[in-house]
């Protein structure tokens, strides 16, 4: 949605997606905004939680497979837990309608947040990691509407409790 060309970006900065998927998802809340005069938008990022893929689950799984996990220490976001994405959404649906950021507080790179996870990570630049899809290098939504919620690190030790890890 955003370029990574800042910081962190908050609800009213323009978008710039360097991506398909960016372009995609930028797509669908034009519609939305288009089509509805009440809407509740909420972007998120890094998601990790009891249902479907996510990285979490992914390093866990290379971590018994590798030596040495090599994950981007050059891509900066926050992580957000589906369970405290899914409390927040109810806040945010009694709030005014608009376009909301919601993620876990605390920033960090992949890097940071794999080694979080597993003992055996090794840092590596984008470059280094090619990807199919163009990535930014900063994707930190600033939640500036809700008040923060808890630590990303508080929040990947309850997933990690809850799935017996």
């Amino acid at each position: 949605m955003f370029d990574g060309s800042k910081k962190e970006y908050v609800e009213s900065d323009a978008t710039n997606p360097i991506n398909v998927y960016g372009k995609s998802k930028l797509m669908g809340e034009q519609q939305i905004v288009g089509l509805m005069r009440d809407y509740w938008i909420i972007r998120t990022s890094w998601l990790f939680g009891r249902h479907g893929k996510n990285f979490v689950d992914t390093m866990l799984t290379l971590s018994k497979q590798m030596d040495k996990v090599k994950v981007v220490n050059d891509q900066v976001g926050k992580p957000t837990y589906t369970v405290d994405l899914a409390g927040k959404t109810r806040e945010v649906l009694g709030m005014q309608p608009g376009i909301y950021h919601i993620t876990n507080d605390g920033v960090c790179s992949w890097y940071e947040f794999a080694s979080a996870i597993i003992p055996n990570t090794v840092p590596c630049t984008s470059e280094e990691f090619p990807r199919k899809a163009k990535r930014p290098r900063f994707s930190v939504l600033a939640n500036r509407k809700t008040a923060p919620m808890r630590h990303w690190r508080e929040a990947l030790a309850d997933y990690l409790r809850s799935r017996g890890s």
